[in-house]
């Protein structure tokens, strides 16, 4: 039985990508306090990456549009296009774990997300 990567490395239309470095550049961004990201099955079988964030002004979430198109330039000058979610998931909070940790399958399973 095949489990997956245990170094969170995806392939995504043929680049291979490491979520750990997209996160890391989210979280470098002014304004974020915390960042997650995933991968998304789409309905037409096709794969996307999908972030969650929680902004650190709580303001950014009541103009999430100016918000996530600042993020996204952010991410292009630091990430190569195809590292750069498709989709931005603005949230208050991130749950956390036992040891204080963003329970990252809890908030990938809560948005459908496999992995």
């Amino acid at each position: 039985m095949f489990l997956g990567r245990a170094d969170r490395q995806v392939k995504l239309r043929g680049f291979r990508i490491e979520l750990e470095e997209v996160e890391a550049a989210l979280q470098a961004v002014e304004g974020v306090r915390n960042a997650i990201v995933g991968v998304e099955q789409r309905a037409d079988g096709g794969d996307r990456l999908v972030a969650d964030v929680v902004p650190l002004d709580p303001a950014d979430r009541d103009d999430p549009v100016v918000f996530r198109s600042a993020l996204r330039g952010s991410l292009l000058r630091t990430l190569p296009d195809y590292m750069v979610p498709s989709e931005i998931r603005l949230h208050a909070d991130l749950p956390l774990g036992v040891t204080g940790k963003v329970d990252r399958a809890r908030v990938l399973a809560e948005a459908g997300i496999t992995r």
